[in-house]
């Protein structure tokens, strides 16, 4: 996996990657990470991704990571009782 360049963001950490074909963009915020994988013959330079994040997808990027803390957090209380 190679990695492409970034897209600015205040909260996140987002990286895009090549690797088989494809742009794989990772998303990363205290401690968890979301990717989300695009076919490369779609685009014609992995640039063209960053329209896609806007901030109707990253309000929902932001509902995940919530979601996958709370799992998280559930895990470990479980585990300590």
């Amino acid at each position: 996996m190679r990695m492409l360049g970034t897209i600015a963001h205040t909260a996140y950490q987002i990286t895009v990657f090549g690797w088989a074909e494809k742009y794989i963009v990772k998303i990363e915020a205290r401690g968890l990470e979301q990717a989300y994988k695009f076919p490369q013959e779609a685009y014609d330079s992995w640039k063209d991704l960053e329209s896609l994040f806007d901030e109707a997808m990253l309000e929902q990027v932001r509902q995940v990571f919530q979601l996958m803390a709370s799992a998280m957090s559930a895990s470990v209380a479980r585990r300590s009782t």
